[in-house]
C-alpha cells in the first residue's frame, strides 16, 4: 500500500511544474472593504466591477482565493509584514508601496477623480480647477489615512497642502460626514459616488459629482500582494490577466 502511495505521488509530483512545487501559497486571503459598485459583500461572497473581474482571474489560473473584509490601514500593515498570503483588491500603485509589495499587471483603467459635494453647496462648479480648490482654505477635503489617491493627485496634496480631515473612517462615515457638513468634498470616481450614495441609503439628490477640467485621466488599479506571494504565481495571474485584456473594464 505504501509503494502504491509513493508511485502515485510521484506521478503526482512528476506532472506539476517545478515553479508550482515551490509556491507556498497555495491560496490568497484577499482583503477588501466594501466599494460599490467595485466590490460588494453578497451571499456567495463578493461580487462587483472590480471583484467579478479578480474571481475570474484567480479561477482561471487555478488559485484559490478567500475574501476578507479588513480595515484599510489593517491591509497595509499586512502588505508591509509579509508574513501571509495576503493581496488587496484593486489598488493604485506607488513608490512608498512598491518597495515592500507586489504587484500584477493593471486589472483597469480608473475612472478620473470628481468632487463629491452637498447639492446645495455652490463652492465647486463643474469645470472647477483642482489646484484652484486645493488653495481654497474655505475648502475642507476629507482624505482617508494612508489611501493613495494617485500618483498625480498625491502630488498635489502634499505641494498644494489643501485643508483638510484625515480619516480613519470607512466609505459611509466619510459620506455621513459630508451630508453633515462637516468636510466640503470627497474625491472619487462617479461609478463609487453613485454606489456609495446607493449603499449608504441616502437620496442621490443631496449630492452632486462635479467633474475638474485639469484631473487627468484615472490611473490603473492593480491586486498588490505581499512579497509572501511567491513571482510564479504572480506571473500565472498576470497571464491570465493578458487573455482576458480585451474584456470590458471599469471605465
Amino acid at each position: 500500500m505504501g509503494k502504491t502511495i509513493g508511485v502515485f505521488c510521484s506521478f503526482l509530483l512528476g506532472a506539476i511544474p517545478l515553479p508550482l512545487l515551490a509556491e507556498t501559497c497555495l491560496s490568497i486571503d484577499m482583503h477588501y472593504t466594501p466599494r460599490p459598485p467595485y466590490l460588494t459583500q453578497v451571499p456567495q461572497g463578493v461580487a462587483g466591477m472590480t471583484a467579478d473581474r479578480i474571481n475570474a482571474v484567480f479561477r482561471e489560473a487555478g488559485i484559490g482565493l478567500v475574501w476578507i473584509n479588513t480595515p484599510f490601514l489593517r491591509q497595509l500593515r499586512l502588505i508591509e509584514e509579509g508574513n501571509g498570503c495576503d493581496c488587496l483588491a484593486g489598488v493604485f500603485r506607488t513608490p512608498a508601496r512598491e518597495s515592500y509589495a507586489r504587484y500584477t499587471l493593471p486589472l483597469y483603467q480608473d475612472q478620473p477623480f470628481h468632487a463629491l459635494i452637498r447639492a446645495e453647496d455652490e463652492r465647486i462648479k463643474p469645470g472647477a480647477s483642482v489646484l484652484e480648490t486645493f488653495k481654497r482654505a474655505d475648502l475642507i477635503l476629507e482624505i482617508k489615512k494612508g489611501y493613495s489617491y494617485g500618483r498625480w493627485v498625491d502630488a498635489q496634496i502634499t505641494a498644494l497642502k489643501p485643508r483638510f480631515d484625515v480619516t480613519t473612517s470607512e466609505s459611509e462615515q466619510m459620506l455621513k460626514k459630508l451630508a453633515a457638513g462637516r468636510v466640503d468634498y470627497i474625491l472619487m470616481a462617479p461609478h463609487e459616488a453613485e454606489g456609495l450614495i446607493a449603499a449608504a441609503g441616502m437620496h442621490p439628490g443631496r449630492f452632486r459629482i462635479v467633474p475638474f477640467a485639469d484631473m487627468p485621466p484615472g490611473e490603473n488599479r492593480y491586486i498588490m500582494c505581499s512579497r509572501k506571494v511567491e513571482q510564479s504565481l504572480i506571473q500565472r495571474l498576470d497571464a491570465t490577466i493578458r487573455k482576458k485584456s480585451s474584456s470590458p473594464r471599469p471605465r
